[in-house]
């Protein structure tokens, strides 16, 4: 997409959020830049259907995503309340593409104005969230190397989520994901700290969910903490 393009974009998407916001309107729909962006999503989505490769999906939606950018951030800056199925579909897509940080901005204005997923999720918008976030980064379990949330990003999901009704089962695997990042992406100097919190994320899990898989890890972090502390042997 050209810098022309996505300003363009943009600038168009923003006055739509404003006529929404300005007519109290509860949808996006009619709007022209709304209406133009839906069209472009029904052709890429028609074309990620005829694809069985999960793999192949998300190469192609990371082919698509930045052409919606300039809209996002259009969206984003006009700051409307208004339900907006492209912007939701472009929060799911950054997800299942590993590009987290985009999802949660964009999904901290969903949740802010209570916007819902598409039809075809059976989750709400909050269960959602806690869970695929999780999902991405359990997936990573503690290698620092494998591509996954940052715990950082893990623990702002997890405040921001604090008030919203999910099942005690997916807000455990949320602090669970929260405990394996932050063992992942500790490095000598943080080592001590980072057990603590983790196993303060473990404790939670365990509260919320006995059956998280977590019991053993728990032992394991235990331990690990006593060796932390045990005074250096000297000749």
């Amino acid at each position: 997409m050209s810098l022309a393009r996505k300003h363009f974009q943009r600038v168009m998407a923003e006055k739509a959020a404003n006529d929404a916001t300005s007519n109290a309107a509860e949808t996006m729909e009619g709007l022209t830049a709304y209406e133009q962006m839906l069209s472009q999503l029904q052709v890429h989505t028609a074309q990620l259907k005829s694809l069985q490769s999960r793999e192949a999906k998300i190469a192609l939606k990371k082919e698509f995503a930045p052409l919606y950018d300039g809209y996002v951030d259009g969206i984003l800056a006009g700051d409307s309340s208004a339900q907006d199925d492209v912007l939701i579909t472009q929060m799911i897509w950054r997800i299942d593409t590993g590009d987290y940080d985009r999802a949660y901005e964009i999904a901290l204005h969903a949740l802010t104005y209570k916007l819902v997923l598409p039809e075809r999720f059976s989750r709400d918008l909050a269960t959602y969230l806690a869970e695929d976030f999780a999902e991405a980064a359990l997936q990573a379990g503690t290698d620092a190397d494998i591509h996954a949330p940052s715990a950082r990003l893990l623990v702002a999901v997890a405040q921001d989520l604090g008030e919203q009704d999910m099942p005690d089962e997916v807000r455990a695997k949320l602090h669970k994901a929260i405990a394996f990042r932050l063992q992942a992406e500790a490095s000598p100097d943080t080592n001590a700290q980072a057990l603590e919190n983790a196993l303060e994320h473990v404790d939670r899990a365990l509260k919320l969910d006995a059956r998280c898989g977590l019991k053993k890890h728990k032992e394991q972090l235990i331990r690990e903490l006593k060796k932390q502390e045990e005074p250096p042997t000297t000749d």
